[in-house]
């Protein structure tokens, strides 16, 4: 399914009619034949003869359309004897009406084609490079109906224009009553002109939205292949740009054609991208369906503001939102009419960012049994209570509201104005003051003259708390959209793409499936990558889809990666190898990241995510071997992990990783950190003897390996659900357990459900309450050892040197006593704010004798 972008020009009917009008006139002198495909009815489903609107004296031949269907191959043209190369591929399957007399225009827009709310895409395919007119009839046969209709091909960003929804004439051809002209329709080297429709709200029949098809007529007028100068980039036709001059009625009509072939499409191949231009838009209603995207173009969120309803409602019943993914706000305001709350049920992959929410947000549907499984707020405003309902678990960093209330399973706060108040397990709250390092996703925006931008926002590293946008656009660079290769799914492969990342170029991603034979390679630092519309790179053979190399600052935003038939070493790579180069001060970053094992279609890969740089930023993965969909079975969808980190410095904030066949999360580098971490077990091990290493049962979901001295995590839940045979996981967490700075705090195991003997035995390194009954959860609070101390004389006036590790999550204080039988300690210096590495501070000798200890808090 495609769905062609609705842009922000929109001229009246005699604007559009003074144009159509000058270029047929300027063509009298010399008229080209016509193409003509008309609809056929009647009885015996008889076809058009007879003129249309474009001018072809003597020429009356009609291709009859075929219904769901493409035309044969030998089309003729309007003369009826010349053949013509030029198919329709029509994607409705039926027809309507009855003819009217044959020769007058009742006789040609009588019988049609239509479709009830949903967009409808058709393609005229192998036509000759060069300028064309198309003309598309559409009404149907009580003439009440009008239809939106909108153009693209792959040198032209798509454009629209409608019919009336009022009576028109069956008598005569009126333009922009019962048919509209595209003129300076550039086709290229591929042969191919995109239309899609779908009918304008009806105000003469209540509730009856249908867009009609009658007939096309396409007119060769240059060999001419270049397109006027536009300011709407070619993104495809996937992608609805709206412009607050537009009707609401408009704008409701395109998105609900949407949201009814997306609200239940979880593994279809639709791909789509609302964005909004800067300017306020009311009465609108917005379900987002899956892989949907809703992004405004300002700079700042409140620049575009829609009143109305934005919202996700839980697609199994009861709103159960468990399988709700895929879907994405952003970077705008809303005002909820909906009793003042924005209601987004959601769980994996549906990210919330740079959003002001001018009411209230709830995370869940109210229904009884709408449980959600998780989500991703970052960067937004709420001016009400946020309420989680029934959300198992959820991430927020740098966000501000009026009151979050309620949790479950596993909140976690990092970087949040106004956090709620609570201590672990009591509540299952998980609070980290200030962001220590992160650089928030880039965005697209237009500015005041109508120029495209993507604002690259700048590196953050002395700890930041709150929204970003509060008192202006945050620090960071603008790249005018001239920097950036559109890429366009089905025409561009991997050599393509591959050519424009090695010329420097900069990548958007429009909406579709990419199907990969190479490797996308990005060798250039500071590369910026963003996906539209929750894009899927697929590779075809055993490969990586996508490798950066070992450079600084790129920038990966919104992609989906599609395990392939063969098995990949891994989906994404950063890094070829392990190396000593320090990237802290311009990282990699990984932004809304999602991979998939199995669901949509077969796919097997060793690894998922493999992070061999150093000082990689991750914000938002949800790496998922898949437990529903096709190709799901444990010897077809076949995944050992899903995130391998071997670098350094490797910092994540809302990590999601589920059912993979090994250590979901295995991590070799130093210095990592993770803030939230959600994951379930494989759910269908056929055997215990199949999920067993070195005679444990299981394999821990996160697992720091042995020989790592520093790792930092905060808030880690890890779940049960066994269904396919008794299982039983030792640890749901492996650490080292004796390395200083590896700290742990606040995880949590729950048993969801599960065959008879299965269990979750311990939470981390053999210790932790054993879960075995639905639903029950164990908690740990921290895992902490305690620190080792080493004191060292200097040649300084006798001073002495105290060392010991500190830690992010808590400060230290130094105390001291002159005696041991003194029972009181007094602090000695300042409160020590933890950084994560092994302090050194001189302490003074006098008196002679002194005792110091270190306590944190």
């Amino acid at each position: 399914m495609k769905w062609n972008a609705f842009i922000q020009s929109w001229r009246s009917n005699a604007a559009r009619a003074a144009v159509a009008l000058s270029l047929i006139a300027c063509g009298r002198a010399a008229r080209a034949q016509a193409l003509n495909f008309n609809v056929p009815g009647g009885a015996g489903a008889a076809n058009y003869s007879g003129q249309g609107a474009y001018p072809d004296p003597g020429r009356n031949y009609w291709n009859p359309i075929v219904g769901g269907g493409v035309t044969g191959p030998n089309n003729l043209l309007s003369d009826g004897a010349t053949r013509s190369a030029i198919t329709l591929t029509s994607q409705m399957g039926g027809t309507y009406g009855t003819q009217g007399a044959q020769g007058s225009p009742a006789g040609l827009q009588q019988p049609y084609e239509y479709n009830n709310v949903a967009l409808r895409t058709d393609t005229l395919n192998n036509v000759p490079a060069g300028t064309y007119l198309l003309y598309l009839y559409g009404i149907n046969n009580t003439g009440t109906r009008g239809t939106t209709y909108t153009v693209s091909t792959s040198l032209q960003a798509p454009t629209n224009q409608s019919t009336v929804n009022t009576p028109a004439s069956l008598t005569s051809f009126i333009l922009g009553a019962d048919y509209v002209v595209f003129s300076n329709v550039v086709a290229g080297a591929d042969g191919v002109i995109t239309f899609s429709w779908i009918g304008n709200p009806n105000v003469t029949l209540a509730g009856n939205i249908e867009g009609d098809l009658n007939a096309l007529q396409l007119v060769h007028v240059s060999t001419n292949t270049q397109v006027a100068a536009s300011s709407l980039p070619n993104f495809g036709p996937n992608v609805l740009v709206f412009d607050p001059s537009m009707s609401s009625a408009a704008i409701q009509n395109f998105v609900n054609g949407v949201f009814a072939n997306q609200q239940n499409s979880e593994f279809g191949s639709g791909r789509c991208c609302f964005l909004f231009k800067p300017g306020n838009y009311s009465n609108l209603a917005i379900n987002a369906g899956y892989y949907t995207q809703i992004a405004g173009l300002g700079q700042s969120p409140d620049d575009t503001a829609i009143t109305g309803d934005l919202r996700s409602d839980g697609v199994l019943a009861n709103h159960n939102a468990t399988i709700n993914f895929w879907r994405s706000c952003e970077n705008l305001a809303v005002t909820p009419t909906n009793d003042g709350v924005m209601t987004w049920a959601v769980s994996q992959d549906a990210p919330l960012r740079r959003l002001h929410v001018k009411g209230g947000l709830n995370l869940a549907n109210n229904d009884n049994g709408a449980w959600s499984s998780g989500g991703f707020l970052a960067d937004s405003e709420i001016d009400a209570t946020v309420s989680p309902i029934t959300q198992q678990q959820w991430f927020a960093r740098n966000d501000f509201w009026a009151v979050w209330s309620g949790a479950n399973w596993n909140m976690v706060f990092v970087g949040v104005s106004n956090a709620p108040p609570g201590a672990w397990p009591s509540t299952r709250v998980t609070t980290v003051n200030s962001t220590p390092y992160i650089a928030e996703k880039p965005f697209l925006y237009v500015d005041a003259g109508g120029a495209w931008f993507v604002r690259v926002p700048s590196l953050a590293t002395n700890g930041t708390a709150g929204i970003t946008w509060g008192a202006g656009p945050a620090p960071g660079v603008s790249l005018p959209i001239s920097q950036f290769y559109l890429a366009q799914p089905g025409t561009d492969n991997a050599s393509a793409i591959n050519a424009a990342l090695a010329a420097g170029q900069n990548l958007i991603f429009t909406p579709g499936i990419y199907s990969l034979s190479n490797t996308l390679l990005v060798t250039h630092s500071n590369t910026v990558i963003l996906g539209l519309g929750f894009p899927s790179l697929v590779p075809t053979r055993p490969i990586p889809s996508m490798v950066i190399s070992d450079v600084g600052g790129v920038k990966i935003a919104g992609l989906i990666f599609d395990a392939g038939p063969v098995a990949s070493p891994t989906l994404l790579e950063v890094g070829t190898t392990t190396t000593s180069v320090d990237h802290s001060a311009n990282p990699t970053c990984l932004y809304d990241i999602c991979c998939r094992v199995g669901g949509q279609f077969p796919g097997t890969t060793v690894a998922c995510v493999t992070l061999n740089a150093n000082n990689v930023l991750g914000d938002d993965l949800w790496l998922w071997r898949a437990d529903h969909g096709n190709g799901v079975d444990w010897a077809q969808n076949v995944s050992s992990n899903g995130l391998v980190v071997n670098g350094n410095g490797v910092t994540i904030y809302g990590l999601f990783v589920e059912h993979h066949e090994g250590y979901q999360t295995l991590w070799n580098g130093n210095g990592g950190r993770v803030y939230f971490y959600q994951s379930e077990l494989p759910y269908d091990a056929p055997s215990q003897a199949a999920w067993t290493h070195n005679g444990v049962n299981g394999y821990a979901s996160y697992k720091i390996a042995d020989n790592v001295t520093s790792h930092q995590a905060y808030g880690l839940g890890v779940y049960a659900v066994f269904k396919t045979s008794p299982a039983k996981c030792f640890d749901a967490v492996e650490s080292p357990t004796a390395a200083q700075q590896v700290n742990l705090h606040n995880l949590v195991t729950v048993f969801i459900m599960g065959e008879a003997g299965s269990e979750i035995t311990h939470v981390i390194n053999g210790v932790g309450v054993t879960v075995n009954t639905p639903v029950n959860s164990a908690t740990f609070g921290s895992w902490w050892p305690h620190p080792s101390f080493s004191l060292s004389a200097t040649q300084d006036h006798g001073n002495v040197l105290l060392s010991f590790p500190t830690e992010s999550w808590h400060p230290c204080q130094i105390q001291q006593k002159a005696a041991l039988s003194d029972p009181f300690w007094t602090n000695s210096g300042p409160l020590i704010p933890g950084n994560d590495s092994v302090l050194t501070t001189p302490l003074s000798s006098s008196p002679a004798t002194r005792f110091y200890h270190v306590v944190s808090h």
